[in-house]
């Protein structure tokens, strides 16, 4: 179902070749409304993420497969910190990978997409790793 409102949304900025453009997803009033309330900082990372080719163009494969993730990390981020810490990790790479993951392991992946060292995953650092295909 998300996927399918998710391309409603991005088929409504008139894609031109099967893409559209980022400066027109961070501007659409009900791209941003389907996110719910977030910084635009945050809007302008996930976009940025979108444009895999960083040529100011969006694919759908690329909004979806940024979306999702973004997506599953909300459903747990359940103190709404932004970040989420090794315990909800683990039970978002189980989630996702269907697998749970062994400690050791966990520990590797985090330190392996913390990009700022924090300890914490954050939203952006989640997605990105993602689409990245580091889990």
């Amino acid at each position: 179902k998300l996927d399918q409102q998710m391309s409603i949304c991005f088929n409504s900025l008139r894609p031109q070749k099967g893409k559209v453009m980022a400066r027109d997803i961070r501007g659409s009033q009900q791209f941003l409304q389907s996110l719910g309330s977030f910084p635009q900082a945050d809007v302008n990372e996930l976009v940025d993420i979108m444009d895999r080719e960083h040529s100011g163009w969006v694919t759908l494969d690329n909004f979806l497969g940024a979306l999702r993730p973004f997506f599953a990390f909300n459903m747990l981020d359940i103190d709404d910190s932004g970040t989420l810490s090794v315990h909800e990790l683990g039970t978002l790479i189980w989630f996702q990978a269907r697998m749970k993951p062994d400690p050791a392991t966990l520990r590797e992946f985090v330190r392996t997409i913390d990009e700022d060292a924090s300890g914490t995953v954050s939203r952006a650092e989640w997605v990105k790793a993602v689409v990245e295909e580091k889990v």
